[in-house]
């Protein structure tokens, strides 16, 4: 259940991006996304890992919802972290 407290984080994926991604395993598309997430807004401090991988260390958990082959949408929970 979201609460307040819960960010949660939409990814959509579409055309051959969506395809390619809908023979992955869930997991590995959460990855991916989570890994994009850290790129984005982590820091370059290898000494405190909240910094550096800000998605990764307060991920909670996901899920991907395949609607058509092209259409992917990845929904994540995270700790408080933005």
């Amino acid at each position: 259940m979201y609460t307040a407290e819960e960010p949660v984080v939409i990814g959509f994926l579409t055309g051959d991006v969506a395809k390619n991604a809908s023979s992955l395993p869930q997991e590995q598309v959460i990855d991916t996304f989570v890994k994009q997430l850290d790129a984005v807004y982590g820091v370059a401090n290898k000494t405190d890992p909240e910094l550096a991988r800000p998605a990764s260390t307060n991920f909670k958990f996901g899920s991907v919802l395949i609607t058509s082959l092209f259409l992917i949408i990845c929904i994540c929970y995270f700790y408080l972290f933005f």
